[in-house]
């Protein structure tokens, strides 16, 4: 739904960092959007799945914008 939204004020943006809390109940809560996400955090994960996963839907968006 966010995405969806930030799509109306933003169409050529191909990627959002979302930041989500969930509360003490499980139900999940929406923070904020940036525009230019800050991977850097995610470099303290003993497990770097999420991280090169990551780093590859930015190759590919950079991909995608250059043929583009």
């Amino acid at each position: 739904m966010v995405a969806k939204q930030m799509a109306k004020v933003y169409p050529n943006a191909r990627m959002w960092g979302l930041d989500i809390g969930i509360d003490q109940f499980g139900k999940p809560w929406f923070i904020e959007a940036n525009l230019v996400p800050d991977i850097s955090i995610f470099r303290y994960l003993s497990d770097k799945t999420m991280l090169n996963r990551i780093k590859e839907y930015i190759r590919a968006g950079k991909k995608q914008s250059e043929e583009n």
